[in-house]
């Protein structure tokens, strides 16, 4: 996740177990449930999975 948009929309970085997963995960899609602000939703779909996020 860039610099510009975390500052943007406040966010934290991407928790590290799912940073960690997309090097062993090739992209797919992929549900986030209880994504809260998405910060981990917006990472994946950088990263190439298609993703839909609940909250």
């Amino acid at each position: 996740m860039t610099s510009d948009i975390q500052s943007r929309y406040g966010l934290n970085p991407a928790h590290s177990e799912v940073v960690n997963a997309c090097r062993v995960i090739e992209p797919c899609r992929a549900l986030d449930m209880g994504c809260s602000s998405g910060r981990n939703a917006l990472y994946l779909s950088q990263q190439g999975f298609d993703v839909v996020a609940v909250d």
